[in-house]
């Protein structure tokens, strides 16, 4: 996601809070084309901007959340496996195989690594 839609986000949350706080301590909502609208005025508007309301903020906490999962999932061991390829033999279009000892890191990360077997060597 980019900034602007970080922000539009954060502006419709805050928005959203704003009405269901509203809507709690002064038994009132904003609407668009009303103005205000009370509970006791017109309860079928009401209810559903209230609705609508929380249905914005749960969902946008929702997918923030899932947004910030997403960005910070671990990679798996073939991508971070690609970043270690040797960029000579990958220029020069030369595969191979190699058995490496690693101990694996509670963050999923590599230490201690070590080649055992290449082939072709080196």
């Amino acid at each position: 996601m980019t900034w602007f839609q970080y922000v539009l986000m954060a502006i419709a949350g805050g928005f959203a809070t704003y009405q269901l706080c509203s809507a709690i301590n002064r038994n009132r909502i904003l609407d668009r084309s009303y103005g205000w609208v009370a509970r006791s005025e017109r309860p079928g508007v009401f209810w559903l901007y209230v609705w609508l309301n929380a249905l914005v903020l749960v969902g946008g906490l929702g997918f923030s959340a899932y947004e910030v999962w997403r960005e910070h999932e671990p990679r798996s061991f073939a991508e971070r496996a690609a970043e270690l390829y040797p960029s000579k033999a990958a220029d020069e279009e030369v595969s191979g195989r190699a058995v490496v000892a690693c101990t694996v890191t509670p963050t999923y990360g590599l230490r201690d690594c070590e080649v055992v077997e290449s082939s072709p060597p080196g």
